[in-house]
């Protein structure tokens, strides 16, 4: 994974309270060990999903099309992989239907 999208990753991490040693997901409500952190997210991602952040990075977002043409998949598969980079607290999605864009997530203060 590029420097980039690690630190996407990194700033997509929030504490959990009282303790330094793990993060919280948010929107997942997973709990993963800070040693280390980023690693243990990127493992749970494949590798159309690292470039699936690569390109929100350069472009600001991405579409299900644009999944479906860049790796040759079918419509499902586009969306599990935009669906877990949403339940991960990565991507957030916007509109709906074939408006539907998704875009980095805001890390919250």
């Amino acid at each position: 994974m590029n420097q980039i999208a690690m630190t996407v990753l990194h700033q997509r991490e929030v504490p959990a309270t009282g303790s330094s040693r793990f993060v919280w997901l948010r929107n997942s409500g997973e709990r993963i060990d800070l040693e280390p952190n980023l690693p243990a997210v990127e493992a749970k991602l494949n590798e159309r999903q690292k470039r699936i952040l690569a390109h929100v990075l350069e472009s600001g977002s991405v579409t299900s099309g644009w999944c479906l043409k860049e790796f040759g998949v079918v419509y499902n598969t586009a969306y599990r992989d935009l669906a877990a980079l949403v339940r991960l607290g990565l991507l957030k999605q916007e509109g709906s239907g074939r408006g539907t864009r998704y875009t980095l997530q805001a890390p919250s203060p």
